[in-house]
């Protein structure tokens, strides 16, 4: 017997002490929103019909797993010689020590191809909330939509990309220690932050530096047995298995 269960819904007069999210009458801002039942109902409804059409629709396939390294988030706790600590604290005073705890590079990814051996997608995992353009109001993908973006320019339009954001307390994506220079690399490279986060990832993802390959090795190769598409991961070719001797399975 299967038990039926609701949602939460948290009042706006605890949210913020309980830390349960922001409320927007709680910092000075009114817009239009849904009410949190006929969201509930709304989003429920397309999930599950979602999750219907992906299960109907599943064939056999193959999957296959990297790991890279882009510099995406950063520690956002500044420390002092005076013994405090700070989330985003002023990192240019003569106070200022060291940042106050660890950062993670790494760039796990899952891939998954068809039977015909061509790339399908990419699970993405980074250990960095996707919040470089803040208090925007408004539904964003953030870096995430740019990094789709690049990484189905290098490996296809249909490249279907699932980013996760792996454990990442007190990460930021907000540069704490030299920023102007960051700034000015940004500008001599003519991106955003956030075009400039989806090409680390993409490099890291595909085993390419600044879009040339790291070892010579392309994406999609495909002859004498090989796999059809591999992902290159930190000049390794991730290629799981051969059409000569795979036995597909569900």
């Amino acid at each position: 017997m299967c038990s039926v269960t609701a949602p939460e819904l948290r009042q706006d007069t605890d949210s913020v002490a309980l830390g349960g999210g922001i409320s927007l009458s709680g910092i000075g801002v009114e817009l239009p929103t849904m009410d949190i039942a006929d969201y509930v109902a709304f989003a429920a409804q397309r999930i599950a019909e979602a999750v219907g059409v992906a299960w109907c629709a599943r064939q056999s396939g193959a999957i296959g797993y990297g790991l890279g390294q882009a510099v995406v988030g950063h520690n956002r706790r500044s420390s002092y010689y005076s013994g405090r600590s700070q989330m985003y604290g002023d990192t240019s005073t003569a106070d200022f020590s060291h940042m106050e705890g660890y950062e993670d590079h790494s760039v796990n990814v899952l891939a998954t191809w068809d039977t015909a051996g061509e790339l399908t997608g990419v699970v993405v995992n980074v250990a960095c909330p996707s919040q470089v353009t803040e208090t925007l109001f408004q539904l964003s993908a953030d870096y995430w939509h740019d990094t789709r973006v690049e990484l189905r320019r290098r490996l296809g339009d249909g490249l279907f990309v699932l980013p996760q954001c792996s454990a990442a307390g007190d990460q930021s994506p907000h540069v704490q220690v030299g920023k102007a220079a960051e700034e000015r690399m940004l500008r001599l490279a003519g991106r955003t932050q956030r075009q400039e986060i989806a090409v680390r990832i993409a490099d890291a993802v595909t085993g390419r530096s600044r879009g040339r390959p790291r070892t010579g090795r392309v994406d999609r190769g495909g002859d004498q047995g090989t796999m059809g598409s591999a992902v290159v991961m930190g000049g390794t070719t991730e290629t799981a298995m051969t059409r000569k001797d795979h036995r597909w399975r569900e």
